[in-house]
C-alpha cells in the first residue's frame, strides 16, 4: 500500500507541475496575440488624430492590423504651466520623473525637447512588447500616455477611434 501511495503522490505532483507550467499569464496570451497579428501577411494601416486646446497640442498616430493596434505614437506639445512648471528646469524635472517610470517598461520609448516655454514629447508604445495592464498602473504619466481602456487585453482601432472622437479629437487625413 505505501508504494501505491507514493506513486499516486508523485503522479498528482507531476500533473500539477505540468499544468501550472503550461499556463500562460493573461498578459502573455494578449502579447502573443498582438505579436501574431503583427506578423500576419495583412498590410498595416495607420490613422492619425489631433486635438488642440489652447497651447496644448496632441497628435496620436496608430499603426494597426485587422483592427488590433500594434503601435501608438504620441506627439504632444505641452506648455510649461500645464506641467506646473515655471521654466525649462522645472519642466525637465517633472518630465524626468515621468520618463523614469516609462523606461522601466518594455515597448515604451520617449524623446523630449524643451523649447520656448513648451515641452515637446514623442512617446512610442509598441504593443507587441508593452502590457496594457502595466501601463495602466503607472502613477506618473504624460499627456501623450493615452490608454483608452484598462480592462481589455489589447486595444482595437474601432474602440480607440470611438473614444478619441468622444474626447473631441479629429482624424487627420
Amino acid at each position: 500500500m505505501p508504494v501505491i501511495k507514493k506513486f499516486i503522490v508523485q503522479l498528482v505532483t507531476t500533473w500539477m507541475v505540468a499544468n501550472i507550467s503550461a499556463c500562460d499569464s493573461k498578459e502573455d496570451i494578449a502579447k502573443s496575440f498582438v505579436q501574431k497579428t503583427a506578423a500576419s501577411n495583412h498590410p498595416p494601416q495607420t490613422k492619425t488624430f489631433r486635438r488642440k486646446v489652447g497651447d496644448l497640442d496632441i497628435t496620436l498616430t496608430y499603426r494597426y492590423k485587422d483592427d488590433v493596434i500594434l503601435q501608438q505614437v504620441a506627439e504632444d506639445i505641452t506648455p510649461y504651466d500645464l506641467l506646473q512648471a515655471k521654466n525649462r528646469m522645472e519642466a525637465k524635472a517633472v518630465m524626468d520623473k515621468i520618463s523614469a517610470s516609462y523606461m522601466q517598461l518594455p515597448g515604451v520609448s520617449q524623446k523630449l525637447k524643451f523649447l520656448n516655454n513648451r515641452a515637446h514629447e514623442f512617446l512610442t508604445i509598441d504593443f507587441t512588447q508593452a502590457s496594457i495592464q502595466q501601463l495602466c498602473t503607472l502613477k506618473d504619466i504624460s499627456i501623450g500616455m493615452i490608454i483608452t481602456d484598462c480592462t481589455v487585453d489589447w486595444l482595437t482601432m474601432t474602440n480607440v477611434e470611438r473614444f478619441l472622437r468622444e474626447q473631441a479629437f479629429s482624424e487627420v487625413k
